[in-house]
Order: C-alpha cells, then structure tokens, then sequence
C-alpha cells in the first residue's frame, strides 16, 4: 500500500449531475427521475500526489428506479354519461379513461373503495361502468 504523498488520492468526475469527495463517495447534484433518465454513466479518475502523479479510471453506471410519483389523470375532469331508465342489469353507461406517466397499471374503483356503489359496477381493470 503506498504511503504519503502517494498515499494521497484526489477524485473527479466527467459528469456535472454528480460530485465525488475526497473519500470517493458520489452523491447527485440533481432530483434523479427515471421517468426523465434512468441510467447515468460516470468515468471516475483517481489521481495521487506521486511524482510523477499515477492516474486511475473506472466508469460507474447508475441505474435509477421508477418510483410512483406522478398521479393518475383522467381524460375528463368530469363524465356525464345519460342511461334509459329502463335499462337492464349490463348496460354499458359509460368508460372512465386515465393514464398514468409513471406507466404503471391503473385500477378503477369508486370513492370509498370496491368496484360496486348503488345500482353500477366499474370494471377495475376497463374502466367500464355498468348498470347491475
């Protein structure tokens, strides 16, 4: 193991969303997103205080999860659907439509919980809401 000056190691980076101190930690700069970027490549150099100075690279990939942040949104702020009151238990009355930016799976279900309110039922997975 070298000691003194060569023993002494100073550390940077190619990348301005990262810092290294001098113990060779790296921490972000930024908020990371894996909806915006979900893989980062850094070249880490370690340089000593050797005369002539030894230098050392490495590269780092970092690999950022996708984490549940953004809400689901509706395609209407409001449905208003009309049905005969006549119509019988199956009737389609309307589809509630969402999407989610995260990409994850949406289920629908009524305020409250469950898939059942009153006279209708709402596919989880379709949205679709039915007269039962």
């Amino acid at each position: 193991m070298d000691q003194g000056k060569n023993a002494e190691i100073e550390y940077s980076l190619d990348k301005d969303d990262f810092t290294i101190d001098n113990k060779g930690i790296i921490y972000s700069n930024k908020r990371l997103d894996a909806d915006i970027n979900n893989t980062y490549v850094l070249t880490v150099r370690a340089t000593d205080r050797g005369d002539p100075p030894l230098t050392g690279t490495a590269t780092v990939r970092i690999y950022t999860e996708n984490k549940n942040d953004e809400p689901p949104k509706f395609s209407q702020d409001v449905y208003t659907p009309n049905v005969d009151e006549n119509a019988g238990p199956n009737t389609l009355v309307t589809t509630v439509v969402a999407s989610d930016k995260d990409g994850d799976n949406i289920y629908f279900g009524f305020v409250g919980g469950g898939t059942v309110s009153g006279m209708f039922q709402i596919e989880e997975r379709t949205g679709e809401l039915f007269v039962i």
